[in-house]
C-alpha cells in the first residue's frame, strides 16, 4: 500500500510543529510554518500579501500563544496583557505584575472597570490636541538640533580652514628660521675657512723661505760673509716662525656644533595643540 503526502499539508495527526500554519489550523489541517508575520502577528507556510520573517529569522518570531498587541502588551512581562491598573503606584499591570510586585496594593482595579466612560471625560478628549502639540516641540526640537549639526559642521570646515592657513604661516615662519639659520652658519663658515685658509698660505711661505734660504747657504761654504749673511737671516726667520708657530698653537681648533634654542624648545613641548576650541 502506498500512501501520497503533500510536503507540508498534513491533517492533524501525528506531525507536531514548534510553529504551525495559522491560516491551516483554521482549517483543520497541520502544517509547519515558514513565515511569521510581523504585522498581522500570525504564521505562514507560504508567502501571501503579508511582511514576513522566514526561517532564517526564526529567533524573531513569537512563540505561539504569547502574541500580544503592542498596546496591550506589558512593558515588563512582554507576553502577557496588561489588564489591571494599580491605583497606589499610577500603573498598568498584568497578572504576574499585580501577583509579584503589587501584591500588597490596596487599589487593583480591573482596566475595563477604570475605563469606563473615558470617551466622554475631557482629559481623554484633549489627548489628540496633546499628541499634536507634543510631536510640533519634537519637531522643532528636531529642527533645531539638525540646525546647529549643520552649523557644527561648517564650523568644522572654516576652523580646518584656519589650521591649515596657520600650518602654513608656520611652514613658512620655519622656512625663513631655516634660511637665516643656514645663512649664520654660512657666514661663520666661511669665516673660519678664511682664516685657516691664511694660516695654511703663511705655513707654507715660511717652510719655502726657510728651504729657499738653507739651499742658498749650502752653495757658501766657501764665502764667509756670504755664509754669515744667510746664517743672520736664517736665524730672524726662525724666530719669527716660531712666534707664528706658537701664537697658532695657543689658539683653540675650532669645532662647530648645533645648539638648539632653549627657549624654542620649551615653546614647542608646551604646544598640545594648535588652538583651544570654545
Amino acid at each position: 500500500m502506498t500512501f501520497n503526502f503533500d510536503s507540508s499539508l498534513h491533517k492533524a495527526s501525528d506531525l507536531i510543529h514548534k510553529f504551525t500554519c495559522s491560516p491551516c489550523e483554521e482549517e483543520g489541517l497541520n502544517s509547519e510554518a515558514q513565515n511569521f508575520c510581523v504585522n498581522c502577528s500570525k504564521y505562514y507556510c507560504a508567502l501571501g500579501r503579508h511582511k514576513v520573517l522566514d526561517r532564517k529569522d526564526v529567533k524573531k518570531w513569537v512563540v505561539p500563544g504569547t502574541v500580544v498587541d503592542d498596546l496591550e502588551r506589558c512593558e515588563y512581562h512582554p507576553g502577557k496583557k496588561v489588564e489591571l491598573f494599580c491605583g497606589d503606584h499610577q500603573k498598568l499591570c498584568c497578572h504576574i505584575c499585580v501577583s509579584v510586585v503589587h501584591r500588597q496594593c490596596s487599589v487593583i482595579q480591573h482596566i475595563p472597570d477604570v475605563a469606563r466612560g473615558i470617551d466622554d471625560k475631557p482629559k481623554f478628549k484633549r489627548l489628540p490636541q496633546q499628541i499634536a502639540d507634543i510631536q510640533s516641540q519634537i519637531k522643532k526640537l528636531q529642527g533645531s538640533r539638525e540646525e546647529n549639526q549643520q552649523c557644527i559642521r561648517d564650523s568644522r570646515a572654516q576652523i580646518l580652514f584656519e589650521i591649515r592657513a596657520l600650518r602654513r604661516k608656520i611652514d613658512k615662519t620655519l622656512d625663513q628660521l631655516e634660511q637665516n639659520t643656514i645663512k649664520e652658519l654660512d657666514v661663520m663658515v666661511a669665516t673660519f675657512e678664511e682664516q685657516m685658509k691664511k694660516d695654511i698660505e703663511q705655513s707654507a711661505q715660511l717652510s719655502k723661505d726657510i728651504k729657499s734660504l738653507a739651499d742658498s747657504m749650502a752653495k757658501t761654504k766657501t764665502n764667509n760673509s756670504l755664509a754669515y749673511i744667510g746664517y743672520f737671516r736664517c736665524q730672524k726667520l726662525i724666530t719669527e716662525t716660531k712666534a707664528i708657530l706658537e701664537d697658532n698653537t695657543s689658539k683653540q681648533e675650532v669645532e662647530l656644533a648645533f645648539v638648539q634654542s632653549t627657549g624654542l624648545n620649551d615653546l614647542i613641548d608646551s604646544l598640545m595643540s594648535l588652538e583651544r576650541f570654545k
